[in-house]
């Protein structure tokens, strides 16, 4: 558990991951410790429409980066591949598509919030938060800020849906890339999703490069 990568709770990141395999064509991810729920997928991707190219950039980067095999071998429970990844593509609204998505977000472990002034004033960005939510699975919830400020003081800043500025027991700590770059902020989103220690991600993929 890394104090940086979602929320100052205690009892964050208790999932280990297990395997993946694939079935039906979608991959089911299952987990142990303390929850034995079967996954379809490792995370879902909440985001505004006007965020996208952030949001297929980080599905892209996690479905196909390859964990250094060093980590797998000190780690048996570190999977070669963190995929799939849900990224909703579709441009239909409604019941039908809340249900849909309700459906996927129940899937997924974690839920990935590209955060931004955009996402902040998104009443879908903010249901799929409060759907999570709702599971009692806040610490599975990965803020990742692309612009803008949690608490911001400047209008038109703030990056938090409604949903993680109003909700749940504590604050949630995003990960910004600003502040870390764009691709140390990718490797602690992996870090976060396999329950490891961000230094132990960089240096190992550091040492493969």
């Amino acid at each position: 558990f890394h104090p940086d990568l979602s929320r100052s709770k205690a009892t964050a990141w208790k999932l280990v991951l297990h395997c993946s395999t694939r079935v039906g064509g979608r991959g089911i991810v299952k987990v142990g410790m303390q929850d034995k729920r079967a996954y379809n997928y490792y995370a879902f991707i909440s985001y505004s429409r006007k965020d996208e190219p952030w949001a297929e950039w980080l599905q892209k980067r996690l479905e196909t980066y390859r964990i250094p095999a060093m980590l797998r071998k000190q780690n048996l429970n570190v999977p070669q591949k963190l995929y799939p990844v849900f990224r909703d593509k579709t441009d239909l609204a409604g019941g039908k598509l809340l249900e849909m998505l309700h459906e996927e977000l129940d899937s997924s472990q974690y839920l990935i919030v590209i955060c931004s002034p955009n996402s902040a004033g998104s009443e879908w960005v903010d249901k799929e938060v409060r759907h999570f939510m709702k599971s009692g699975r806040e610490e599975y919830i990965i803020p990742f800020i692309v612009d803008g400020e949690p608490a911001a003081r400047e209008e038109g800043q703030e990056c938090y849906p409604a949903a993680l500025r109003t909700e749940g027991e504590g604050e949630f700590l995003g990960i910004g890339v600003k502040e870390l770059g764009k691709e140390k902020a990718f490797l602690r989103v992996v870090a976060a999703l396999l329950n490891l220690k961000f230094d132990q991600i960089v240096m190992r993929d550091r040492k493969r490069r």
